[in-house]
């Protein structure tokens, strides 16, 4: 997912806001569960979203929605800002944010390992450590599956990207008998 400049800004907002790691970590937390409440219940988002309503009314729904789930104040009070300031829409952008912040924080790194197939268990461990070794920090994996890629892999950590598949290598290959070389 692309970051904004405005979901960055509210991410270090709020880590401003929390200094301790272990309320942080708590933040991200809440806010994904609130991030997962509003794509699941989509009264309550169109409800939050409604340009229409007052931003004290709207503020009010969420801040009865966090206390139903007993949500830090930090989470509540910034839950009211992006209300009070129209930016709830960016919720997920700035909870991916966030999470970044958190992880880097800890020293550790989310990569996504994107195949045509299930990999074996050794193959996702053999590419986590080495990940681990090049980025000197823990990596949290996730492993998704694209037909599309015929074979080999992808691997993205942060916005950097590592593309390792067969479709690219065609492509690319493609590319060079089309050109020429």
């Amino acid at each position: 997912m692309m970051i904004t400049v405005a979901a960055r800004r509210y991410a270090k907002a709020l880590t401003g806001m929390v200094k301790d790691q272990s309320l942080l970590e708590r933040s991200v937390d809440e806010l994904n569960a609130f991030q997962q409440m509003l794509g699941s219940d989509e009264t309550l988002r169109k409800t939050l979203l409604n340009p229409g309503l007052t931003p004290a009314s709207r503020r009010g729904l969420c801040s009865g929605v966090a206390e139903a789930l007993s949500f830090s104040p930090q989470v509540m009070s910034f839950l009211g800002l992006l209300i009070e300031k129209g930016r709830l829409i960016l919720l997920p952008q700035i909870v991916e944010a966030l999470q970044d912040i958190v992880d880097d924080r800890a020293g550790r790194a989310r990569a996504q390992i994107i195949t045509a197939r299930p990999l074996k268990e050794e193959t996702t461990t053999e590419v986590k450590k080495a990940l681990e070794s090049a980025l000197g920090k823990k990596v949290i994996t996730r492993v998704l599956e694209d037909a599309t890629l015929l074979g080999g892999l992808i691997v993205r950590v942060g916005s950097q990207v590592y593309d390792l598949s067969l479709k690219t290598q065609l492509e690319r290959l493609r590319e060079s008998i089309v050109r020429g070389e």
